[in-house]
């Protein structure tokens, strides 16, 4: 009964995102649902094995699953390899801490010459891609774009093992993922597994980060930099950033005035790593610039809505260091009154606070009201905001809360989201 009682209320907790029945868990269930009609052949077993066991016939479950999931993953990585060797496209390998997607779908729209299909909406990790290539990947495809991620050392290497990239790309290091890594150098070292691919024929990396652009490369491996320095093999200068466009300079073989609709300054770099991928295929430079003024943003990273007399900024997806301070100072050139809804950024281990008082601190002076979405990330930014005897915020128990506030403002407003956060992490997971 209590065990019934408590499915009962987390099936109707109102949660962001809603159980999904996987094949995998229903697998489980059946099994659990077996264990429990076969020992209520003998009474005697089944009260000793409810009594004293029944804490753990998930755990053995599970663990008497492991085989057979094993078995079922190495069929469909057999199945993507087998069809990768068949059409033989070029792969195009995407990893970092962070921009995978946009450099992802910025190389997808501007590669207009060649047959081209990517891996669907995020997928990254070994399963995600398998299915990708199964679903996505067609007969007459020239190239494959697929973005590779990783939660601890060694899966870089096992996506790279199955797609062997020619064009590998890192798009930049941070410190969104210490819970996992604990250490920057073993994101690093992570990310650059990408470089064991067979056949990998450049790399491609954000300059600008200065452990990508310090590390010691093999000798042999082409590499390209891109970023803000002249001394790059492409680099912009001349930035101005509007509300409603970016205009730079770009310089490659030639110089380019770039006049675009992508907006955020971290975004440039995104379009330079995804100029210098399409250049290395030989497609004609004025083409490739062409498409650039004519790139969109994939849905929830910087998208602009318009909802009665307000701006929405939406930027639910993801969040890094870096990107929320240039989405902040991009919110900061509307001429209305600004609002920030965030519950901060999750996986930075013990550095949390210190970032955290950071952001906070770089708020103040460019918005007009924050809500905070309550968790342990904004708990810091709230005492940071009191030492800086800033007011003009609200701790909210939901995004919804705050959305709702938000929009329901006589003024005209424009409103950041900046990540939104699943139930793990807003529930203490972190």
């Amino acid at each position: 009964m209590l065990f019934l009682m408590l499915g009962i209320t987390i099936f109707n907790k109102k949660t962001i995102l809603k159980l999904k029945f996987t094949k995998r868990l229903l697998r489980l269930i059946i099994l659990i649902l077996a264990s429990q009609v076969f020992v209520l052949i003998n009474p005697i077993l089944y009260l000793v094995i409810e009594l004293y066991f029944a804490p753990f016939i998930l755990i053995i479950i599970n663990a008497l699953l492991i085989p057979l999931e094993t078995l079922i993953n190495k069929k469909y990585i057999k199945k993507a390899k087998k069809k990768l060797t068949s059409i033989n496209p070029l792969v195009i390998g995407i990893t970092g801490s962070f921009g995978k997607t946009t450099v992802k779908n910025f190389i997808y729209q501007m590669l207009s010459n060649y047959q081209v299909s990517k891996s669907r909406k995020s997928y990254n990790t070994e399963m995600g891609i398998c299915k990708s290539i199964s679903l996505d990947l067609k007969a007459f495809d020239e190239v494959y774009i697929s973005e590779l991620g990783a939660t601890k050392p060694k899966d870089i290497e096992k996506l790279t093992n199955l797609l062997n990239p020619t064009i590998c790309i890192i798009t930049d290091i941070g410190k969104q993922h210490l819970d996992s890594f604990k250490t920057i150098d073993n994101i690093l070292k992570t990310k650059l597994e990408i470089i064991k691919s067979n056949k990998i024929e450049v790399l491609i990396i954000n300059g600008d980060n200065t452990y990508l652009n310090e590390f010691n490369y093999p000798k042999d491996l082409k590499v390209i930099r891109v970023g803000k320095d002249k001394n790059f093999d492409v680099y912009y200068e001349n930035e101005n950033f509007g509300f409603s466009e970016t205009t730079f300079d770009l310089s490659s073989k030639k110089k380019y005035h770039i006049n675009t609709k992508i907006v955020g300054k971290h975004n440039i770099i995104n379009i330079l790593i995804s100029f210098a991928a399409c250049a290395y295929l030989k497609m004609d430079e004025e083409e490739i610039i062409s498409n650039i003024n004519n790139l969109h943003l994939p849905n929830n990273r910087l998208e602009v809505k318009n909802i009665n007399n307000h701006k929405i900024i939406d930027n639910s997806f993801n969040s890094n260091t870096i990107g929320f301070k240039n989405n902040i100072d991009y919110l900061s050139l509307s001429p209305d009154f600004k609002i920030v809804i965030t519950p901060g950024i999750v996986e930075l281990k013990k550095e949390s606070q210190q970032i955290h008082d950071e952001l906070a601190k770089y708020l103040i002076d460019k918005v007009d009201f924050v809500y905070l979405i309550k968790n342990k990330n904004t708990y810091y930014m709230e005492k940071e905001f009191k030492r800086q005897n800033f007011t003009n915020f609200k701790m909210v128990d939901s995004f919804k809360e705050a959305y709702i506030l938000s929009i329901n403002r006589k003024e005209p407003s424009t409103i950041l989201i900046e990540n939104d956060l699943t139930d793990y992490y807003l529930n203490g997971g972190i």
